[in-house]
């Protein structure tokens, strides 16, 4: 009986766990959330990690979103070991065609396709310590 009452109760306990990493997960999901809002009405645009096609989505949005209140001037922040070019480019663009001022800070490194992007905006600033990384592109011809 006791072994009985013990197993049902570690059903119970998977089942709390399972609830708390859900809420913990959803919580720590919001805070993303919130954090990229804060950035967004300070005009800032973070670009982080690995860009992908996500990455682009998200800076199309946040620009949508300025273009709606005026296009003031942004500055887009950049802390990249690169990606996907093509996804780089779409980003290039964007930045290229928006209507305010856009100025582009280095903080600790942009590399790849995140020092292609970097390029299309008006003012561009790196810190001190910061490194940028561009392929020699003459090596990918035939």
């Amino acid at each position: 009986m006791a072994i009985l009452t013990i197993l049902r109760g570690a059903g119970r306990f998977k089942k709390d766990i399972y609830l708390y990493i859900r809420r913990w997960a959803m919580s720590e999901f919001d805070s993303i959330i919130g954090l990229q809002k804060k950035f967004l009405e300070n005009k800032e645009i973070h670009i982080a990690g690995f860009i992908d096609e996500s990455t682009a989505d998200y800076v199309h949005e946040c620009m949508l979103h300025l273009q709606t209140h005026g296009s003031p001037d942004i500055k887009v922040i950049f802390r990249s070991e690169g990606g996907q070019i093509e996804a780089g480019l779409h980003i290039y663009d964007e930045l290229r065609h928006y209507a305010g001022e856009t100025k582009g800070i280095v903080r600790g490194f942009a590399h790849s396709a995140a020092a292609v992007i970097l390029q299309g905006c008006s003012e561009r600033l790196a810190y001190r310590h910061s490194s940028l990384l561009l392929h020699d592109v003459r090596s990918l011809r035939n």
